[in-house]
């Protein structure tokens, strides 16, 4: 289908390997997600899979994401704090606005032990995959 440019995984380019685990307990079930360019081409998909009864997908139109920016520059007051999710990965700028969704300021932590030292300030997962929400609950 035109329109299409494919899962949020097959989007996400490579990242290096001591980060992949990180990146996609982070990313969560958002990996499979579709981009699309528009919310048109979305339609005409949800309705090609309902008429086809082939199930359900969640979709992403370029067109009607909010463009988030990344928050204010990472306090670096350790080097526990590696950097925001989303530039430890190399993808297309036209798909900035996703990256930024699905990871949403999430910050990757060397350790478990380090991380609950930092509680609170924002969402966080380690390098093992252990995600700690901002508001505190592991």
């Amino acid at each position: 289908m035109d329109g299409m440019y494919g899962t949020v995984a097959q989007l996400g380019g490579k990242a290096p390997p001591e980060y992949a685990t990180a990146l996609d307990v982070a990313a969560g079930g958002r990996l499979n997600n579709v981009v699309v360019e528009t919310d048109a081409v979305a339609s005409s998909a949800i309705a090609y899979l309902k008429e086809n009864r082939l199930g359900r997908m969640t979709f992403l139109p370029l067109n009607k994401l909010n463009y988030r920016s990344l928050p204010p520059p990472l306090k670096r007051t350790s080097s526990a704090v590696i950097d925001y999710a989303e530039n430890l990965l190399d993808f297309d700028p036209l798909f900035e606005p996703v990256f930024r969704q699905v990871f949403s300021g999430t910050v990757v932590v060397d350790c478990l032990d380090n991380a609950r030292r930092m509680i609170g300030s924002s969402r966080m997962v380690t390098l093992e995959g252990e995600i700690l929400e901002k508001g505190g609950v592991p």
